[in-house]
């Protein structure tokens, strides 16, 4: 008789997850690597345990028992031809939407087609005989075992969803001995349909986390504020996420700052809305002990390392649930959003005078855009420049999050000036993102509503930052691309801007930025498309993103001195200094 559980952590973790999500049916058939998860199964004890020599009988067997007990059921095999022997069961648990979860033990992946006896590829399978599946390699570190976890999970949760049907874990098996006293404990990931019994909100401290999202209406802002304002909520915005109501916190200039660490994202719980952010910053400062994701998607996100429950639902119903008979013109708590508000406020007022770059750029423009606007930013640090300002809420703002990549950015701003012509247009992109799409200035249905700011340093100034290991490697001539299109030809742009029949102007100083920023803010649609190229220096972008990045340090830096400096010409700065003399 077994006495301890498998040594094999990836193992431990399916067990202790079939023990969270109530899963207590189990048809195994004999094999070679994967006695020691059934020999842990049966010394659990809380598993029924059943046997069947055939795989292809035994899958059919779970087909009847899963209908007729309204349960999950669990088959286990072995490698070689076991697994393929489920395969007509499987089919009809898939057109049946049975949730029969299939548990494969093998040897490891690297194995397969090794000329090595019962090694078969589970790595791939017809399409009609699972709904989700995943490998499960040796757990050796924590961060295999959270990656592990959250497979299970998902895999688990996916046989439950949408109707049901079966799944696959295919469990790299590296050792059959049995000496583990006791499971892990594996936190239950639980997804919510709008049916269900909503858990309470916890108590402490809550931020809503918006990634890239589609713009809001009324009705969706009204219900978020209500929520904020029932439980004392932030939400965490870019310039990617749409959400311009009354809790709205542009973190990233808090979030940058690497001379001083804020408390002010200790939270307890996390809502994460939304899709792929752009704020580089905010999440990196994060500490969440729960995270709950809402999306009708339903699916699992780990944006930010683990997840604790995905409500499968619209956005505004979870928010109104929660915030129904709320009245928002009665007493309200905004007490967080106004502290993290303030410490934006605070560092606002401390910025520095930078020298000419795409930050100081866009500190100078952000608060003068024409109302009603609409901005699109190339990804990076075009989009990362600007996220350090706000900007007015009645501007529309988007970015090429998606596929993150620099191509494409001037063409999905024209094809969005195309749909409003009475809009106006902006596009702020670097000179490689530029370059890139450059054939899509040439389209000949560009209206007056087009703006074009081209930050031009003459190579890709996101790899030239005081952050990155330029000192390390040399990174100019190939990653960074410098040299290329023209090498900040003050004439390349120029000449194709004006034959294109755009309005050009080429900036190369602070002075010369003044006197043209009005025509770029002008709030009227011009006679003719407008390309402003700004020529800046690497250096110089790297240098105002370094400020911008230790303002609390360097003023903190700066009251040591002045204190420092007091205590020098004190009496006891003075007793102090005969001290140090007579030692």
């Amino acid at each position: 008789m077994f006495k301890k559980y498998t040594d094999n952590k990836n193992q431990q973790i399916v067990i202790a997850l079939m023990k969270a999500f109530g899963i207590k049916k189990v048809i195994a058939s004999p094999g070679g690597t994967n006695p020691a998860l059934v020999a842990s199964l049966q010394y659990d004890g809380n598993f029924e345990i059943y046997s069947c020599v055939d795989e292809r009988s035994a899958a059919y067997m779970a087909c009847g028992m899963c209908e007729e007990s309204n349960e999950p059921v669990v088959l286990c095999c072995t490698g070689a031809t076991a697994s393929r022997n489920y395969m007509p069961g499987l089919t009809e648990a898939y057109y049946r939407k049975l949730p029969i979860i299939t548990l494969t033990c093998s040897r490891p992946i690297e194995a397969i087609g090794q000329l090595i006896p019962q090694v078969t590829d589970r790595t791939c399978y017809p399409n009609d005989i699972f709904v989700d599946g995943a490998q499960l390699v040796p757990v050796r570190d924590k961060q295999d075992e959270q990656q592990c976890a959250y497979l299970v999970n998902r895999v688990i949760l996916s046989s439950m969803r949408h109707g049901g049907g079966p799944v696959h874990l295919n469990i790299v098996s590296i050792t059959q001995s049995c000496n583990t006293d006791s499971l892990p404990s594996v936190a239950m990931i639980r997804r919510f349909m709008p049916y269900d019994q909503l858990p309470h909100i916890p108590c402490g401290r809550i931020a809503i986390f918006v990634g890239a999202h589609k713009r809001f209406v009324k009705e969706e802002i009204e219900a978020i504020d209500k929520f904020c304002s029932k439980y004392n909520v932030i939400v965490l915005c870019d310039h990617t996420s749409s959400y311009h109501g009354n809790y709205r916190i542009d973190y990233s200039l808090i979030g940058t700052q690497v001379l001083h660490t804020y408390n002010l994202l200790n939270i307890d719980l996390l809502i994460h809305i939304g899709e792929i952010s752009g704020d580089y910053q905010t999440p990196k400062c994060i500490h969440a002990k729960n995270i709950w994701r809402i999306s009708e998607d339903g699916e699992l996100r780990k944006t930010f390392g683990h997840i604790d429950a995905v409500f499968e639902m619209p956005e505004s119903l979870f928010f109104d649930n929660y915030a129904k008979d709320f009245n928002l013109s009665g007493s309200n708590d905004s007490s967080y959003f106004h502290e993290v508000e303030n410490v934006y406020s605070q560092l606002f007022a401390k910025i520095p005078e930078l020298p000419f770059s795409h930050i100081w750029i866009a500190k100078s423009l952000a608060p003068m855009l024409p109302h009603d606007s609409v901005m699109h930013f190339a990804i990076l640090n075009c989009l990362r420049s600007w996220n350090f300002f706000k900007i007015h809420s009645s501007i529309s703002t988007m970015c090429n999050v998606g596929g993150f990549g620099i191509d494409g950015c001037t063409s999905s701003l024209i094809g969005a000036s195309l749909v409003h012509k009475d809009k106006i247009y902006y596009l702020v992109t670097g000179d490689l993102a530029f370059f890139y799409d450059l054939n899509a200035i040439g389209n000949r249905h560009i209206g007056g509503n087009v703006r074009i700011i081209l930050i031009n340093t003459g190579n890709g100034a996101e790899f030239l930052h005081f952050q990155s290991p330029k000192y390390e490697v040399g990174v100019e001539p190939f990653i960074a691309a410098e040299g290329h299109f023209g090498n900040c030809s003050s004439s390349f742009v120029k000449g194709m801007a004006n034959s294109l029949g755009f309005d050009y102007h080429a900036i190369k100083n602070k002075v010369e930025f003044e006197n043209i920023k009005q025509l770029i803010v002008d709030d009227n649609i011009l006679d003719r498309p407008l390309l402003v190229e700004i020529f800046t220096s690497a250096d110089d972008q790297s240098s105002a993103w370094e400020q911008i990045s230790k303002i609390e340090g360097a003023s903190m830096q700066e009251s040591l001195k002045s204190t420092m400096a007091s205590v020098k010409h004190s009496s006891f700065g003075n007793k102090l200094k005969k001290i140090t003399t007579v030692q």
